[in-house]
């Protein structure tokens, strides 16, 4: 049982590997499809949603490139910044109401202060493994002064 759980995640990690070499491609596209946005932005710069419709292009980029940071290396810092790139894209391009701006902007502060709680406490963490180590390895020399 433990060999066919185990040839399973070997499978989902080679599907995952796949998936993350799709996503680099159409981040590549994606950025190549910039360049005219640039030029169509400078045109209509004075337009009223031009801004929006050219950062909006940037900002699926830049999702994508988070995604894809997940995706390669997936820890809570890197879903934490896609969640705050997804909310900050739909704040930007959707017009939402006063309560809905509220909610988002409280729910992005909220991301940010977890975000911050789990640095510091991945900071705690390698602090105590290294005072653990050096313990250990005080206890080894002690253990042969001993002898």
């Amino acid at each position: 049982m433990d060999k066919l759980r185990k040839g399973l995640c070997n499978i989902c990690d080679v599907m995952e590997l796949i998936m993350a070499v799709f996503v680099v491609i159409a981040i590549v596209i994606a950025a190549i499809a910039i360049i005219p946005a640039v030029e169509e932005f400078w045109n209509t710069r004075m337009d009223k949603g031009s801004l929006i419709k050219f950062l909006d292009n940037v900002f699926m980029v830049i999702i994508g490139i988070e995604f894809l940071k997940m995706l390669c290396k997936p820890d809570t810092g890197n879903i934490i910044e896609v969640l705050i790139f997804v909310s900050a894209r739909h704040l930007i391009m959707q017009s939402p109401n006063a309560i809905d701006t509220l909610l988002f902007i409280v729910g992005i502060c909220v991301l940010f202060v977890f975000q911050k709680f789990m640095e510091e406490n991945k900071d705690d963490e390698s602090i105590l493994k290294k005072i653990k180590e050096k313990l250990r390895s005080n206890d080894k020399k002690i253990d042969v002064k001993e002898e």
